[in-house]
């Protein structure tokens, strides 16, 4: 398996992020529900994608905002966070933009897991992303997280019969340094095409910085015995992302 380009690969899960689709972007606080508009992932970080349709735009390449060096997995959110993403068996792909989401995002996963069904679940993963202003509720952390990992659940899990995003919530507010930060979970189950039952927690940790910008640090923790070897990767993940 090619560590860096993702093995088996998290193409279908990168293609998630972005198959959504075209809706007006509607937050409301309860839940602050966020859609989003379709965006072709980028084949290089400095290549534009050939549009999907005449209603498409290219959009810009990614900026690498946020960057996950691909030889020893540091974590960089210049000049604020830095951070170290697990290494083997998790496979990195390459920067994803999504309209209406992400400006960019890029997802690890351990593909290696037998479990894994492209297209219905997710191997244990961990993303990383900077937030499209847009899907910020201005001031309110709690309701950003659990909008947006309400629709990651939703878009990541939709081939699973149903389909349901549940417990979403958030824990007390905390900071990264001095930057204000917030967790919100949800719980994910359906049912698989082999009628096996899948469940799945979803954690976010959004972080505000200055200038308008959001990151955010997502986990995904599938409920099988595979998966759960790797979870105090995601721990050590998570506790390893610091303001310098």
């Amino acid at each position: 398996m090619d560590e860096t380009d993702g093995g088996r690969g998290l193409g279908n899960a990168g293609r998630a992020l972005v198959s959504v689709a075209a809706v007006a972007v509607v937050v409301t606080i309860a839940l602050a529900v966020i859609g989003a508009v379709r965006g072709p992932v980028l084949p290089a970080p400095t290549v534009a994608a050939q549009t999907p349709g005449p209603a498409s735009t290219v959009p810009s390449a990614p900026v690498q905002r946020v960057s996950v060096d691909p030889l020893s997995r540091r974590l960089s959110v210049e000049p604020y966070l830095s951070g170290q993403l697990p290494g083997k068996p998790f496979a990195f792909d390459r920067p994803t933009y999504t309209k209406g989401l992400f400006t960019e995002a890029t997802i690890g996963g351990g593909t290696s897991d037998p479990d894994w069904k492209p297209d219905e679940n997710l191997p244990v993963a961990v993303i990383v992303a900077d937030l499209e202003p847009k899907t910020v509720v201005a001031g309110d952390l709690d309701a950003t997280g659990r909008g947006v990992l309400a629709e990651l659940g939703r878009r990541f899990y939709k081939g699973l019969s149903g389909l349901a995003v549940r417990d979403v919530r958030s824990d007390p507010p905390t900071t990264i340094g001095t930057y204000p930060a917030q967790w919100a979970r949800a719980t994910v189950t359906g049912t698989l095409s082999t009628g096996a039952a899948e469940k799945a927690e979803l954690s976010l940790l959004v972080v505000a910085l200055p200038n308008g910008r959001h990151f955010g640090y997502i986990e995904v923790r599938p409920d099988r015995p595979q998966a759960r070897a790797h979870f105090a990767a995601l721990d050590r993940a998570a506790a390893s992302i610091v303001a310098p």
